[in-house]
């Protein structure tokens, strides 16, 4: 049999870099049948609860009391004037602010009454005497004497009281206080929540930790949810403050608890083939069957996440220009005898089938078989060279 020359091109890189985002990798159950396109690992979590306290250095002045009193109405008309409950009255305070004030039950003025007394006629305006309280506590309620202004009753415009009809006078009204407490603020909550977040946090992950000790399996902090960026954006927890923000504390033991809580979630696999180490076979496993990474590539992953439910991988692929095989100048001996073991005594289909395994392979890019039925039985009857 004469001899034959199998020519050959080799895989070049190719030059331009793909990037892939949100890839999402399949995750079989720890001790599952293996798969190159998938990682082995297990979930752990379950709500944890974490609670620090702190405690409430300064006091501040509140109102506690408001001003009130008596107001007495006279009425100079010959009709008696009936107000309803929720009247107000409106006065000034010494800083001419304005202070209103409001009778609670409805009452009513009597009319004015008119006596013949011979050389005179004497009238006697009606009177009558109305409770009233400030609608806002505090020392600011205080009022001097006479210094209600007007009426104004539900529904309706104002009415003169300080000269008109009826005619409103009254002694200071006073009873609006402070008094020195000790009150939780949100800017004493806001350290201690942070607090609490971090021994929620540490708290979890040795939870986590011991559950996937109890499996033989090691914790992936990688995937810990919720994590330190979702805190820091006050998200992925819950939190009850005690006393809430706005209320009070007990002086003598000033102290406030912040608890938080939060639904953790997160994959352990095993110790001696941790998750990445298993991306680096499951990724371009899975690049490859969907045909993403091709001959004389790689892949590259910069990071992954996992949201509870699913795990997926950032990265790129790019040239792998380490792969000997795709940076040949000249056809090595290696890869000659690689193809004349190929080819050697079969028949043309069957050397075509197996020069095709080689492609497929990235040993070459592509050959060129010559037109005979039989290749030869003898190395030396096979020449390979370049194209």
């Amino acid at each position: 049999m004469q001899s034959v020359r199998v020519a050959v091109t080799l895989p070049v890189p190719p030059e331009e870099t793909a990037p892939f985002d949100n890839l999402p990798i399949a995750i079989n159950a720890v001790g599952a049948p293996a798969s190159d396109s998938a990682v082995s690992a297990d979930t752990v979590g379950g709500e944890v609860r974490f609670a620090s306290s702190g405690t409430i250095t300064t006091s501040v002045l509140t109102p506690v009391g408001s001003a009130n009193g008596i107001v007495t109405l006279r009425n100079s008309s010959a009709q008696a004037l009936p107000f309803p409950a929720g009247t107000e009255f409106v006065a000034l305070s010494d800083v001419g602010q304005e202070v209103r004030f409001v009778a609670n039950e409805a009452f009513t003025v009597p009319e004015a009454t008119t006596s013949d007394q011979g050389a005179q006629i004497i009238t006697t305006r009606g009177q009558t005497q109305v409770p009233v309280v400030a609608r806002a506590p505090g020392s600011a309620s205080n009022v001097g004497a006479n210094s209600i202004q007007q009426m104004i009753v539900p529904g309706q415009g104002p009415i003169n009281v300080a000269g008109g009809n009826p005619q409103a006078i009254h002694d200071p009204l006073q009873g609006g206080t402070e008094e020195e407490v000790f009150l939780v603020k949100e800017s004493d909550v806001q350290p201690v929540l942070a607090d609490a977040l971090t021994g929620l946090d540490t708290q979890a992950r040795q939870e986590m930790s011991a559950a996937a000790a109890g499996r033989g399996l090691a914790l992936e902090p990688t995937t810990v949810l919720p994590n330190a960026a979702m805190f820091a954006q006050l998200q992925g927890f819950e939190y009850t403050v005690t006393p809430a923000a706005g209320q009070t504390v007990d002086p003598a033991n000033p102290t406030f608890t912040v608890e938080t809580r939060a639904r953790y979630s997160a994959l352990a696999a095993p110790s001696s083939n941790g998750l990445a180490l298993q991306l680096q076979q499951a990724v371009p496993g899975l690049l490859r069957q969907t045909g993403r990474l091709g001959q004389c590539q790689k892949a590259e992953i910069t990071g992954w996440s996992w949201d509870g439910a699913l795990l997926t991988v950032a990265g790129r692929v790019v040239p792998d220009t380490e792969d000997q095989r795709c940076n040949q100048e000249q056809l090595d001996e290696i890869t000659a005898q690689q193809i004349r073991d190929a080819v050697r005594g079969k028949p043309r289909a069957e050397a075509i089938a197996a020069l095709d395994v080689l492609v497929a392979e990235g040993v070459i890019a592509s050959y060129e078989l010559p037109e005979v039925e039989q290749l030869p039985e003898r190395d030396g009857q096979i020449s390979v060279g370049l194209r």
